[in-house]
């Protein structure tokens, strides 16, 4: 994810608005501030990630509104190290151990 076009796309495949998935990925450290003040960048360290994937999940209220909460943010290393397979096998331990 190495352009804020790439961001833009990742929106539109969400279904999440644009400017929502930049404050959750500010949120998470994942973008920084552009040093010249005018919008964000893709935090350096991402840089050298070539995959990531980002989930949302969406929160139905009472009133049938709705709304989107990022869920997790994984992506895999170039060293090849699976971190959506490890995230999934940890989530469904904690499942396993909470019942």
């Amino acid at each position: 994810m190495p352009t804020l076009t790439a961001l833009r796309y990742e929106a539109d495949v969400l279904r999440v608005p644009y400017r929502k998935l930049l404050y959750d990925l500010r949120q998470v450290g994942a973008l920084a501030r552009d040093p010249g003040g005018r919008g964000y960048t893709v935090h350096p360290a991402w840089r050298q990630k070539f995959r990531a994937r980002i989930f949302y999940r969406t929160i139905t209220c009472e009133d049938g509104s709705s709304f989107h909460r990022l869920v997790s943010v994984v992506y895999c290393t170039q060293h090849g190290r699976n971190w959506l397979r490890e995230f999934v096998a940890r989530q469904s331990a904690a499942k396993r151990a909470a019942h």
